[in-house]
């Protein structure tokens, strides 16, 4: 059992808005948390107060070199990684993230907590144009809607930049895959949460890090 949405809701300031989230009572929220703001609508509140214990509590991203770094953040959700990366110094920070729903709160919780991100609302694929849900799937359970093109976007074509984090659905780990001998060249650190086979590895690239991609 995970117990991270547990011990993140003991660190929300504003409990009651998160309890009315969860029974339905309120739509829209604005989470208080780790020391930022962070708008939530048509979400998993459990998975999204796991995200944000991982990120700031458990601190996964504190082994990578931030401070006056260009960072692009694939797999941007609410904005979590990314404005951790913000609030650690980062120069610059892109935000990709395939759900358009998804794109507009990391827009509005940069905005909150007073940092410049660059989101970039695209899926990462070799396609052009992919289908996705017109609403968000977390934790496995789809949030509503349909389906509606997103704009495709190849790994290799991100932005230059110093760190790239990845973190998506294992759909996408072959593809990533075949790509890393370009990415290790373009990128000095690499931060990937690999799902390839239910393995759920971290693999962390960099000279000043654990190598562990064979």
């Amino acid at each position: 059992m995970d117990i991270t949405p547990i011990l993140a809701f003991f660190d929300v300031r504003n409990k009651l808005d998160a309890i009315f989230f969860q029974f339905r009572i309120k739509k829209t929220v604005t989470l208080r948390v780790y020391g930022q703001k962070f708008k939530i609508s048509n979400v998993s509140l459990p998975y999204t107060l796991g995200v944000l214990y991982n990120v700031f509590r458990k601190q996964i991203y504190k082994d990578l070199e931030i401070q006056g770094k260009k960072v692009i953040d694939v797999g941007g959700y609410i904005g979590d990684s990314s404005i951790y990366f913000a609030s650690r110094g980062a120069s610059k920070v892109y935000s990709v993230e395939a759900y358009p729903q998804l794109a507009n709160l990391i827009k509005e919780n940069a905005k909150l907590n007073r940092f410049k991100i660059e989101v970039i609302n695209a899926t990462i694929s070799p396609k052009k144009y992919e289908a996705i849900s017109e609403n968000v799937l977390v934790s496995g359970k789809l949030m509503g809607g349909g389906r509606r093109k997103v704009r495709g976007l190849r790994i290799t074509k991100l932005p230059k930049a110093d760190v790239l984090k990845i973190n998506l659905d294992h759909v996408v780990d072959s593809y990533i895959m075949n790509e890393m001998p370009v990415l290790k060249k373009k990128y000095v650190q690499i931060y990937w949460k690999r799902h390839f086979k239910n393995s759920n590895r971290i693999i962390v690239i960099g000279s000043k890090l654990t190598q562990s991609l064979r």
